[in-house]
C-alpha cells in the first residue's frame, strides 16, 4: 500500500475520525503493510500483542478453538484491547484469503493517545460496539442451545 491508499484506509476507522491530515499522514508513514495468504495467522491466543491491525483487503476470521466468534472486512480495526491494557491477545486470528492489512505498532498507537484530536474515548466506543454485539451472539447461541 502507499502512503494515500494507507490514509484512505485509515479515514475509514472509526477510532481514528477528526485527525488532522498532517496526523493521517504522519501515522501512514509509520504504519506498516502485512499481507497474509489464505489460512496464515495474523496471532493466536495468548500471543503477546505488539500492534493492532486495520483491514485493507481480505477477511480475518477471530475465533477460539473451532468456534468462530467474528469476521473482519475492509476498514475493520483488529487488536486495539490487547494494547489498551498490554496483555495477550483473547483469541486466534487468521485469514481466510489472501488479506492485507495496515500494522499500528503499540509505540506509534501510545504517541496517538498523546494527540489531542485523537481520544481514548474513540477507542473506548469502539470496543464497548465489540462487546454488546459478542454479549448478543452468546445470548443467540445460548437461546439455540
Amino acid at each position: 500500500m502507499d502512503e494515500n491508499e494507507k490514509i484512505a484506509l485509515l479515514q475509514k476507522v472509526d477510532a481514528f475520525q477528526g485527525l488532522r491530515q498532517n496526523d493521517y499522514r504522519e501515522l501512514a508513514t509509520l504504519a506498516n503493510t502485512v499481507e497474509l495468504k489464505k489460512n496464515d495467522f495474523l496471532f493466536k491466543e495468548d500471543d503477546i500483542a505488539h500492534s493492532l491491525y486495520i483491514v485493507n483487503s481480505g477477511i480475518i476470521s477471530i475465533f477460539k478453538g473451532s468456534r468462530e466468534l467474528v469476521q473482519f472486512t475492509s476498514g475493520d480495526m483488529i487488536g486495539e484491547m490487547s494494547l489498551l491494557d498490554s496483555g495477550t491477545r483473547s483469541a486466534t486470528a487468521k485469514a481466510l484469503e489472501e488479506t492485507v492489512l495496515l500494522e499500528i505498532s503499540e509505540n506509534v498507537f501510545q504517541s496517538l493517545l498523546q494527540n489531542k484530536n485523537f481520544t481514548l474515548l474513540k477507542v473506548l466506543k469502539v470496543l464497548s460496539k465489540r462487546i454488546r454485539e459478542s454479549d448478543q451472539k452468546l445470548a443467540i447461541d445460548h437461546m439455540i442451545m
